[in-house]
């Protein structure tokens, strides 16, 4: 009579469960957004005679203080003075890394309150009643808020 060794169950092998913990470093790709997977292959848990798992990364964006972002676009709210100005862009794309979105801005300009005549013209010459941006788009100036959309 054959005896199979209960310990192994006749594999010849002994497997015992434990604890191993292995960093991993995680490089972010330019224009991963809130949501995407990176996928290490063969990272996880092993045991004889089983493929070994897959360890998956899932991204979480954390809320900014300043800015809000959609898509590839940026968004700021801030107040400015007249004389400010602000310059920048927006996330790079996803698998693009020389391409970026937009950095939308809402500006609140703050107007002083009392201007003499000849300061009043100089303002007015300055302000033109419409923007025409790169792109060709028409930015005229309303209250409407982008992030409303």
């Amino acid at each position: 009579m054959i005896d199979i060794c209960k310990a192994c169950a006749g594999t010849g092998m002994i497997w015992k469960a434990g604890n191993v913990y292995e960093g991993c470093e995680v490089d972010v790709p330019q224009g991963a957004a809130h949501g995407d997977t990176i996928h290490f292959s063969g990272k996880a848990d092993e045991q004889p005679g089983w493929e070994t798992g897959n360890l998956l990364v899932v991204l979480h964006e954390e809320e900014h203080c300043r800015f809000q972002r959609r898509g590839a676009d940026l968004f700021l709210n801030m107040d400015i003075s007249l004389v400010e100005a602000v310059k920048d862009q927006g996330m790079p794309l996803k698998g693009q890394p020389f391409r970026f979105g937009d950095l939308l801005l809402r500006l609140k300009v703050c107007f002083p309150k009392r201007l003499d005549v000849e300061h009043m013209r100089a303002v007015q010459a300055l302000l033109p009643q419409q923007i025409h941006a790169q792109d060709g788009k028409v930015c005229d100036f309303t209250d409407k808020n982008p992030l409303d959309d």
